[in-house]
């Protein structure tokens, strides 16, 4: 830049400071306007207050109701011990009935929201039972590029179906 512009750009500078200032000096009334915002953030604050109070007591009680559920599981799971200890042959039968539950297939109907993301979905389908390994199926679908086309929808889908004819299924390919 040449002098006579630096010399504009100084008073320029200068003139703006003065201007601010000037109205600083003559119209800013900071009492008025620092009390209203005052006020708005105090009711802020009690609203908040009083959001965080009902949701601090929502979690205790769910606390105290997994505690429940806890004991009350632990009691149920020591009562089915000592009778299952007592019978010899519930145990021998046991065996037998986790084979024909293994061998079973499980029916599932996934239903994918629009705009869920994927990981609902093989969420989903791993709690049910339908797939083995939420990590596995999301790596599959990654890899073979099923992930970008997994349709929002109702899907029929069984635990005896492999993870590329479920992939299929959910992304309308054959």
């Amino acid at each position: 830049m040449n002098r006579p512009a630096l010399r504009y750009l100084a008073l320029g500078f200068l003139l703006s400071a003065l201007v601010l200032s000037g109205y600083r000096l003559f119209f800013y009334e900071p009492a008025a306007s620092t009390s209203k915002t005052e006020q708005t953030a105090k009711s802020k604050d009690e609203n908040l207050s009083k959001s965080e109070k009902s949701y601090k007591k929502k979690y205790e009680e769910l606390l105290t109701k997994i505690e429940l559920e806890k004991v009350t599981d632990k009691t149920d799971s020591s009562s089915t011990t000592d009778s299952s200890a007592a019978d010899s042959s519930a145990k021998k039968e046991e065996p037998a009935k986790d084979t024909e539950k293994k061998d079973e297939v499980k029916k599932y109907t996934l239903v994918i929201g629009q705009g869920d993301p994927t990981s609902t979905a093989v969420d989903q389908l791993a709690a049910n039972g339908i797939i083995k390994d939420a990590n596995e199926f999301t790596t599959f679908l990654t890899s073979n590029d099923y992930e970008m086309y997994i349709r929002d929808g109702s899907y029929e889908v069984n635990s005896g179906m492999s993870l590329e004819e479920i992939a299929k299924i959910i992304t309308h390919r054959n």
